[in-house]
């Protein structure tokens, strides 16, 4: 027979040792085992206890005879009333209630074993279901992020196209308004030879009448040739026509500049941000003795007296207008003098800024004190230069410009700068 567990008979067992506790503080005293003297005063009978106890209950027939005279079957059980009375067969019996006993043991475990894993797969469930659900949301939110990322590229596509385009057009509008200036510089120059040569031809009537008047008060005079008159008279055709060229030029050039989405060049006087702005109207410009009109040549003495001021001259528009019978390189020399003349008379600090397309064909003479001498880069024009010169100046410090190109006026005034024309600044270098 296989013998059964401590668990089974513990009911027995802890009323053996209430037998034993009742025995000793009886009276008279009815001893306990020996061996269960030790354990009588503990509230809970550990494990070691419990054995010890069985092992006394087995051996000691007599106080296994006072324990089953003490308690009842229902207060120790059917299986320690039956270990405790020993009737015939009990053994059997007690093996029954045994296996009885680990089966439902067994049930019980079973069972419980089987609520934890229904427990821990609901669990499992509903975190799959959340997991789900959150997938879901991750995958929507991949997909709008995915449309959204294309949708980006293609305006982004659309802007690098429209860029594209928009730089091509600012080429073609640069080149065009860059084709426009120089058509514009070529009719200046030829307006200039041109306007040489009317004054030339001028001067050829003046005396061709002052010779009349002589022969008509008797004076011994040549008569005036035929092909003379013909000669002053193509000198005057083509200056008109001349004149005629540069008006149609100037119209061109100014559509070019003004139209829709004219791009400046190099130095052009466009906006340049708000600190260029802020710098520009920071400027104020000089104002006039009082009784002196802006064009007068008594102004140009005054701005040119203005302590701390800087004298920009557009070289050839000016050399043009003053030497206009001589070459290019005469010009340039008589131009540079006159200016150190003025530097040296005024204090005046000047900077003189020519075209660099003729710099490689004639050679300047050594540096005049007071004058600095600058040359266009190549692809630039002197205009861009003075522009871009007057932009960048302090605006505390005065600046005037001496020149009669209505670009170059209108786009340093836009800075603040006074502006001086050719006449003006002749009278001032006393030419």
């Amino acid at each position: 027979m296989t013998t059964p567990p401590t668990t089974l008979l513990r009911p027995a067992l802890e009323a053996a040792m209430q037998v034993a506790r009742s025995g000793e503080a009886a009276d008279p005293v009815q001893p306990a085992p020996p061996t269960l003297r030790r354990y009588l005063n503990f509230a809970r009978l550990p494990a070691p206890a419990l054995d010890i106890a069985r092992r006394v209950v087995d051996e000691d027939e007599e106080f296994r005879a006072r324990v089953a005279s003490a308690t009842t079957a229902e207060q120790v059980g059917e299986a320690g009333w039956l270990w405790l009375t020993r009737p015939a067969g009990w053994e059997e019996r007690l093996d029954a209630i045994r296996k009885r006993q680990q089966q439902l043991e067994h049930a019980a475990h079973e069972e419980r074993v089987e609520r934890e894993a229904q427990r821990r797969l609901a669990g499992a469930e509903d975190r799959a279901r959340r997991a789900e659900v959150a997938l879901a949301a991750k995958t929507r939110e991949a997909d709008e992020a995915r449309d959204a990322l294309a949708s980006e590229r293609a305006l982004r596509r659309k802007a690098e196209a429209e860029l594209a385009q928009i730089s091509e057009t600012i080429e073609e509008l640069r080149a065009q308004r860059n084709a426009a200036v120089r058509q514009l510089k070529d009719v200046e120059a030829e307006l200039a030879q041109r306007t040489a040569d009317l004054r030339h031809a001028r001067h050829e009537i003046r005396m061709r009448e002052a010779e009349l008047q002589q022969g008509a008060s008797g004076a011994s005079v040549q008569p005036v040739t035929e092909p003379s008159q013909a000669e002053l008279s193509r000198l005057i055709a083509d200056a008109a026509a001349g004149a005629e060229r540069l008006s149609a030029a100037l119209a061109a050039a100014a559509e070019a500049l003004a139209g829709p989405g004219a791009v400046p060049g190099p130095g052009s006087p466009a906006p340049a941000g708000p600190a260029r702005a802020r710098s520009a109207a920071r400027r104020t410009p000089l104002r006039p003795p009082p009784g002196t009109t802006d064009d007068s040549i008594e102004a140009a003495e005054h701005l040119l007296r203005t302590p701390g001021v800087l004298l920009l001259v557009d070289g050839y528009n000016i050399s043009h207008a003053i030497w206009w019978d001589q070459p290019l390189g005469v010009q340039r020399d008589r131009l540079v003098d006159a200016l150190a003349e003025l530097h040296a008379r005024t204090g005046v600090d000047v900077e003189v800024v020519f075209d660099g397309a003729d710099n490689g064909r004639a050679v300047l003479a050594p540096p005049r004190s007071g004058v600095r001498v600058r040359f266009s880069p190549a692809g630039v024009e002197a205009d861009d230069v003075i522009i871009d010169a007057t932009a960048s100046m302090p605006p505390s410090r005065p600046v005037v410009v001496a020149s009669s190109d209505r670009r170059v006026r209108d786009g340093v005034r836009r800075h603040g700068a006074n502006v001086l024309g050719a006449r003006q600044l002749a009278g001032a270098l006393r030419r």
